[in-house]
């Protein structure tokens, strides 16, 4: 309702690989940037975090990866409008292909988190944006180089960015 109201606001949409066919997704994140014009973000989840089983997410690190790999390959593959076929471990498609091509091009950006090794090579294969936890500058240093490098050996370049959170109350106490 607020893309029809609004010029600028972009509408994050957080996503777990697996929860939906990739195919659903791509559709349905193809409609939002339609609708509102190219202004949808769509926010990678790797972790395991308290809705995860509920979701049937598995809290294995390295199984989650795995299946996001895959996954998140075939959301790019199918905005960029191929028709896909794939038969993996996760996923299985047969002659799937998207109706509705987004705004954005060849996707919505996708963005995530994630700071062990796997996840900054997920985000440097798969992300348009690496967000990190508000961490001391020297360490946030060490990251961003981490994943402009591992970007760089797949002819990538992503954007960064820091998560932060601020408390709001009327008094100091």
């Amino acid at each position: 309702g607020l893309a029809q109201h609004t010029q600028q606001m972009k509408f994050i949409v957080a996503q777990y690989a697996g929860v939906i066919a990739p195919l659903w997704l791509s559709q349905m994140a193809a409609s939002v940037d339609q609708f509102s014009r190219g202004r949808l973000i769509i926010n990678i989840i790797m972790g395991a975090g308290p809705s995860a089983p509920q979701l049937g997410i598995s809290d294995v690190h390295d199984e989650r990866y795995a299946l996001g790999d895959e996954y998140w390959g075939i959301f790019r593959r199918l905005m960029a409008g191929e028709t896909v076929t794939h038969e993996g471990r996760y996923v299985t498609l047969k002659n799937a292909k998207l109706l509705l091509d987004p705004v954005q091009r060849p996707h919505p950006e996708l963005m995530m988190g994630g700071s062990s090794e796997p996840g900054l090579a997920f985000a440097a294969k798969h992300a348009d944006t690496w967000l990190s936890l508000g961490i001391p500058p020297p360490i946030f240093a060490k990251k961003v180089a981490r994943v402009k490098e591992l970007a760089a050996a797949q002819g990538r370049k992503l954007r960064f960015g820091i998560r932060a959170y601020v408390i709001v109350r009327e008094t100091k106490e």
